[in-house]
């Protein structure tokens, strides 16, 4: 397998970052993960945008040569030498290297990714998802709560912490103690008939699947929701670009359907084509 890094293609394995990298040391870094398939990065445009406002955001300034059409311009040139016609692909930027308080204003490094997707197109997950709750750090609820960033230090100890639980994600809250996403996904949930997701101000990744789903389905209704809504919900979902949307069977011992899970993905998403 191969990666990209400005303007080079290299070997995976190959050592690229200093030791001194203020994205290994601060986290001063953005991603964007997006999905490809048949010819097509899915959503680039809404991708190119969040990675925009999140660059922007982090004060990581982008060259005058470095705009949409480069990016999915060396983004196809590393699926072809990666001989890959479905994938997950990873887009990291990022700043050079440098104590705290040192600034490069010229300092721009493009790291592209690419790994092996198994399904051509979205599917739903025939088995529900486990969940758990992730109680041990909270999510803060700022101006950088909404995007992926090298500061994603809560989102891997959810993943480990649900992993020893024998769970397929755990479920992160704010610092207020109430819903905001999961580890890789946003989170939904139905009661009485109406459907429900995190606003942003509570911390939630403003997921592209997300943002999908709310502007063809303009009822759901973005809610402050806690721990109870979770268990008293009949039921939830999750969503991200990747897997599309996956229903949740198990949160804790409370356990759910998917009625209208499966009709939301059979009118929304089973023959999706992106474009």
């Amino acid at each position: 397998m191969y990666l990209f890094f400005n303007n080079k293609i290299y070997s995976e394995g190959t050592p690229l970052v200093s030791a001194d990298s203020k994205a290994f040391r601060y986290g001063e870094l953005v991603f964007e993960t997006l999905r490809y398939s048949n010819g097509t990065i899915y959503f680039f445009e809404n991708h190119w945008n969040r990675l925009e406002k999140a660059a922007t955001l982090l004060q990581i300034q982008f060259p005058a040569y470095f705009t949409a059409a480069v990016l999915e311009l060396h983004i196809r040139k590393l699926l072809e030498k990666n001989k890959l016609s479905t994938a997950r692909i990873r887009v990291s930027l990022f700043k050079g290297n440098g104590g705290l308080m040192e600034v490069d204003p010229d300092a721009f490094n493009l790291l592209i990714e690419n790994y092996l997707l198994a399904d051509t197109h979205y599917t739903l997950n025939s088995n529900g998802l486990d969940l758990c709750f992730y109680n041990k750090m909270h999510k803060p609820m700022d101006a950088f709560s909404n995007y992926k960033t090298g500061n994603h230090l809560i989102y891997t100890m959810a993943a480990l912490f649900a992993k020893s639980q024998k769970c397929n994600e755990a479920i992160i809250s704010n610092c207020l103690h109430r819903i905001a996403d999961c580890t890789i996904a946003n989170i939904f949930l139905l009661k009485n008939n109406r459907l429900y997701t995190p606003p942003l101000q509570e911390g939630a990744i403003d997921g592209i699947m997300r943002n999908y789903l709310l502007s063809k389905l303009p009822d759901i209704e973005e809610k402050v929701l806690d721990q109870e809504a979770i268990l008293t919900a009949e039921e939830i979902f999750l969503t991200n670009t990747i897997r599309g949307i996956q229903w949740v069977k198990r949160v804790n011992h409370n356990t759910y359907g998917n009625k209208t899970t499966v009709d939301i993905f059979n009118q929304y998403l089973k023959n999706f084509k992106a474009g």
